[in-house]
Parts: structure tokens; sequence; C-alpha cells
């Protein structure tokens, strides 16, 4: 788990840092249209599972913006050197699981790795009492795709400062607009760590690279 301890004093975002790092709760989310038709074409031709598709979309851009790799530790800011995927899967008994595996840009690792731990999963009646695990190289994650959202609000723990420092990812079902598919999509993260442009980026990176999906994914 490779990281970086930020030195405060030599940080440009120190201010913004130390200024909503006094707020009980530093969290602020968008909720964003995002066109999906092409990933949606290509999980239909391939038989490939939508859900995996536009989740290595999301985290290819989170993990290729700095802003997003930043969390407190003990009361440390530190930038990781990787943000792993972490997400609920639904069991065979209608409990939920947590579970989490190593990032890779390969698409096709990524697909083989969440697709198998999310099988194992659905197959699972044990419930995994460890609901979130100490580390925070991740993001959290959840889809709902019975029904489409207009806003989203979070459970967040706000005595937790490192918990409150990871971002939430939340989308729903997509639905069809004339000729394309669309899903809501929201992201929360610390004002502490992530300012609205850097919010904004990833949106507009996550539009660009659902656009572009199938040469992403060669890359």
């Amino acid at each position: 788990m490779g990281y970086e301890i930020i030195e405060l004093d030599n940080w440009l975002r120190k201010n913004q840092y130390e200024w909503f790092s006094t707020f009980e709760d530093p969290s602020y989310g968008f909720c964003v249209k995002v066109d999906v038709t092409e990933i949606v074409k290509y999980s239909k031709e391939t038989n490939t599972k939508f859900f995996t598709n536009f989740y290595y979309v999301i985290m290819k851009v989170i993990n290729e913006l700095e802003p997003f790799r930043y969390r407190v530790v003990d009361d440390k800011v530190i930038l990781y050197d990787v943000i792993n995927p972490d997400f609920s899967v639904k069991t065979a008994d209608g409990c939920f699981n947590n579970v989490c595996f190593p990032y890779t840009s390969n698409y096709d690792k990524f697909y083989e790795e969440c697709r198998k731990i999310i099988d194992e999963n659905n197959k699972c009646v044990n419930f995994n009492r460890t609901y979130n695990t100490p580390e925070y190289n991740k993001v959290y994650t959840s889809c709902l795709t019975t029904i489409d959202i207009l806003s989203m609000v979070h459970p967040i723990k706000w005595s937790d400062k490192s918990s409150t420092s990871v971002p939430r990812i939340f989308w729903d079902k997509y639905v069809k607009e004339e000729d394309k598919y669309t899903v809501n999509l929201n992201i929360t993260v610390s004002h502490a760590l992530v300012d609205g442009e850097d919010l904004s980026k990833a949106f507009n990176k996550i539009r660009e690279y659902s656009l572009e999906f199938k040469n992403i994914i060669k890359e």
C-alpha cells in the first residue's frame, strides 16, 4: 500500500483543508446525468455486465485524479498511489456483503476480478460481519437498479475523519431517453480534500470515458 504523507505547510490547499476540517460534516456531493449509451451497447454486444463496465470507467478516473486519492489517516493527510474498488454485493440470503479488490487499469483483469468477487458473494450465505475494513485506500460504492434518482444523501459517520475522507459513489438504473441511455451518478466527497472544480473534472472525465468506452478499455 504505497502512499505519501502530505506536508501541510507546503500544500497549496492547506487553508481550505484546515477550514473545512473544523466542520462537523465537511462532505458535499453532486448528482450528474451521464450518457452511458456506448457502455450499454458494448455490454449487450459482448454479454458483459453494465455494472462492472461502468465501474471500470469510474475507478479509472478516480485513480487518475490526485484529489480523489487524498485521505485523512491518523490525523495526517496522505496521498495514496492507488485507490481500490469497494462496493456492496447482495448475498444468497438477502443480506449485503461489502467487498473490495485491488484496482488495475487493465480492463480484462479488472472485469475478471470484479465478476469473480460478485459471483462468490452472490452465492454466499454467511454474512460478512466486518462491513468496512479500516484501510482507506478505496471508495465506497453502491448502485440501485430498481429506481431512477434525482439526488442522494449518504450515511456518513461524522465522528470518523478517516471514513469521512473516503469518497462515496452511487448511481441508479440506466434509462432510455430518446436515442440514448443515461444514469444519474452521485459522487460525495470531503470538502477538506476535494474542491468543486476537482469534482466537476471527475464527472466530465467520466462522461468523456463513457462516450469513448471501446477505446479506453484497449489502453
